[in-house]
């Protein structure tokens, strides 16, 4: 009787401690440019930069659990809402960004105040699943773009989930 009352409480506490663990979450909420994302706590920011004009921010993430792993967030201010196919060409075509050839289609999906497409781009040194998003404001004087981009260079069917579960956290804030 004694043994199984201990392991009981071992298996309680066990059951507890991971629930705990798996719990812990990395919330980036940025209310000048209106979202909030969420990470694993195995994520650690390395760097944020904001446009002089403060109509542009980058966040850079990567996991300390996996070093082939980064996440960039790249959000802009533009004063009417933008079509989502100017923005993907404009960002696909920019150098400093380095953005490889697409190699899938885009997958659309629309939350009624905010649509985009995603798709996964691919080289010889990486693999990326690159999420486009817009607001959809027209009575507004801000309206915002986004690119959600998760790169790696160890991409798997596990790896692809994790992302699309990290970008399924983005929400719009008021």
């Amino acid at each position: 009787m004694n043994k199984t009352l201990i392991y009981a409480v071992i298996l309680f506490f066990t059951i507890i401690q991971i629930s705990i663990s798996q719990g812990k979450k990395i919330d980036i909420t940025d209310n000048d440019y209106k979202f909030k994302l969420t990470l694993p706590d195995s994520w650690v920011k390395m760097k944020y930069e904001e446009t002089k004009n403060h109509d542009g921010i980058s966040y850079v993430y990567n996991n300390k659990k996996d070093s082939t792993i980064t996440c960039m967030i790249m959000s802009f201010k533009v004063p009417e809402s933008k079509d989502i196919n100017d923005f993907i060409y404009v960002l696909e075509l920019d150098a400093s960004l380095n953005i490889p050839q697409r190699n899938s289609d885009f997958t659309n999906f629309d939350f009624g105040s905010y649509d985009g497409k995603y798709a996964i781009y691919k080289d010889l040194q990486s693999t990326e699943l690159i999420y486009y998003i817009r607001t959809k404001n027209d009575n507004s004087k801000s309206n915002f773009v986004y690119m959600l981009r998760f790169i790696t260079t160890n991409y798997n069917k596990k790896v692809e989930q994790s992302f699309k579960d990290i970008a399924g956290t983005f929400q719009l804030i008021d």
